[in-house]
């Protein structure tokens, strides 16, 4: 059930690279960060689903504008 948000945090990671309107280094760090959030599974999966239901609304936003959610 919460599968989904892994993958829209991936997609979205994704499309960051693809279409975002981004230097490198915001690309990087976006990068590290969703990284780093899967060093949460050792505390609690639910952090995990957390912390990257906010990185896909951050990246979303970084990468679509203030379209994204609309």
């Amino acid at each position: 059930m919460f599968l989904i948000v892994y993958v829209l945090a991936f997609v979205l990671l994704v499309c960051c690279w693809i279409w975002g309107d981004l230097e490198f280094r915001p690309k990087l760090i976006v990068t590290a960060v969703y990284l780093a959030s899967w060093l949460l599974i050792f505390l609690s999966p639910w952090a995990v689903i957390a912390v990257q239901a906010l990185f896909c609304v951050v990246v979303g936003y970084m990468t679509f504008g203030s379209d994204w959610g609309r």
